[in-house]
């Protein structure tokens, strides 16, 4: 409750007004002189300026005044202005890190919820109009906007500190929430490319099988291998070489427990390769390697077995490929290893 008080120095003339003066209201005014003879505090200059575009990068706000508006469901791409005038602020290293890990979390919204995908938008809006909000805190300020969506003044600015965390920390929900999508998606890919590369090398060694069930074996078919020089017994359990390893490769990722990354997110994890040519080379490098082995060219054993028992017998033959398989990370490694033996050290 205001303190009324009635100040008079003479008494009232006939007719005068006394002054009647509240002491809150004088406290405040001396506050508000004060504040004129201060000099004013400028407010901070914002370097950064966001705005918003659709897909095609098309303005959604023209009008400089208007403040952006990442809830619009045309809005997909985050466009940072730099404002940098003669002799003014300019962006600092923290700026440009934050700016960058920014546009890797928009790059993977992207890439992961595409416009006009089913569902793609109820995924996409919540992440993007957090991460707009923080990067507006965060390199532009705190901006206030009237009624009608005009800019009326640009406060401070997040700290690069809290920025950084929180950035992050939209990072990490990204993907924990993809991972087991995206893996389970490259899973079934694999499996599909398995199936269509193994499915024909294990119908293959039923028909060489069951047309030369042995070295002795005398038809149309057989002589025909002979005059390829191929050896029905081996070529059947290279088959089964090769349909063991597209079922290795397969279990290696299934069992792979490698943490995701963001950028795990938009390619395969741990390779530069599609599933299918993951399937084709590792393959062809369990064959070179166990012809390789054949050829005393250089070996590897599985336990105390040389893996060149895979041409002799069919089992040890689908075992050495599933383990091959499995070893796919490390096989590439291992075949340079062994031709890296043929040619000494180089020099």
């Amino acid at each position: 409750m205001s303190e009324l008080s009635v100040v008079t120095d003479r008494p009232a003339a006939s007719g005068a007004t006394p002054v009647v003066t509240d002491a809150n209201a004088k406290a405040k005014a001396q506050a508000q002189a004060a504040e004129t003879q201060a000099p004013a505090v400028p407010a901070p200059e914002a370097v950064f300026r966001l705005r918003v575009a659709d897909a095609a990068g098309v303005d959604l706000q023209p009008d400089p005044d208007l403040a952006a508006a990442p809830s619009d469901r045309l809005a997909r791409v985050l466009v940072f202005d730099v404002q940098i005038a003669k002799g003014g602020a300019s962006p600092t290293a923290d700026d440009m890190a934050l700016y960058r890990e920014i546009s890797r979390i928009e790059h993977a919204l992207t890439e992961l919820y595409p416009a006009g995908r089913a569902g793609a938008e109820l995924r996409f809006r919540p992440f993007f109009v957090r991460l707009f909000h923080i990067a507006q805190l965060a390199l532009e300020g705190d901006v206030k906007v009237d009624k009608a969506g005009r800019v009326i003044s640009v406060g401070g600015r997040l700290s690069a500190a809290a920025a950084k965390a929180e950035v992050q920390a939209i990072a990490d929900e990204l993907v924990e929430d993809e991972a087991p999508r995206i893996k389970h998606l490259t899973l079934r890919s694999l499996t599909r490319g398995a199936v269509w590369a193994g499915g024909p090398a294990l119908l293959a060694y039923a028909v060489i099988s069951l047309l030369a069930p042995d070295a002795t074996s005398q038809n149309l078919f057989t002589d025909a291998l002979a005059r390829l020089h191929v050896n029905p017994v081996t070529a059947a359990n290279f088959m089964l070489l090769w349909t063991g390893t597209m079922v290795g490769v397969c279990l290696s990722y299934a069992f792979r427990t490698t943490p995701f990354t963001l950028a795990d997110l938009t390619r395969t994890p741990g390779s530069d390769l599609s599933a299918s040519q993951r399937l084709l080379f590792t393959g062809t490098l369990a064959v070179i390697l166990v012809l390789m082995a054949m050829l005393q060219l250089g070996n590897v054993t599985l336990g105390e077995v040389s893996v060149a028992k895979a041409a002799e017998l069919p089992m040890m033959a689908f075992v050495v490929g599933a383990v091959l398989g499995m070893g796919e990370k490390t096989l590439s490694k291992t075949v340079a290893t062994r031709a890296g033996q043929l040619f000494g050290d180089g020099k």
